[in-house]
């Protein structure tokens, strides 16, 4: 009985997830905010790569036309149409199902964006 006084207690915690305390990820100080046109010329006719901290890592092409196409190392493949909304990047994926389909994105160098998920992750996306 003491193993599941101390086992329960446990569980709820992990599973609870984080606390609403927690504070946003920021982007680093020196990432430049670009909203419409801009975002939109740094991406169109562009392919990016992006390793998130979990999970395998992808490249997404983004068509001038407006249309997209997502490719994970583990050999899932999707395609959609993309978006700038202000400064933010959304994608519209036909089999993928995005639960915050806009991100906010700054630029961190040329040819470097950095990408706010919708898990708070900052995930760096670099050009080819």
């Amino acid at each position: 009985m003491k193993k599941l006084a101390f086992i329960v207690p446990c569980l709820l915690t992990c599973l609870a997830g984080p606390s609403y305390g927690q504070q946003p990820a920021t982007f680093p100080p020196e990432a430049k905010v670009v909203t419409g046109e801009g975002l939109k010329a740094l991406v169109s006719g562009k392919t990016f790569r992006a390793q998130p901290s979990s999970g395998p890592a992808w490249k997404v092409l983004y068509r001038d036309n407006g249309f997209a196409y997502l490719d994970v190392a583990n050999g899932y493949r999707d395609t959609g149409k993309w978006r700038v909304d202000g400064e933010k990047l959304c994608a519209d994926w036909q089999k993928t199902t995005n639960p915050t389909p806009c991100n906010e994105v700054r630029e961190l160098s040329p040819g470097t964006l950095i990408l706010l998920r919708g898990n708070g992750e900052l995930l760096t996306m670099k050009s080819e």
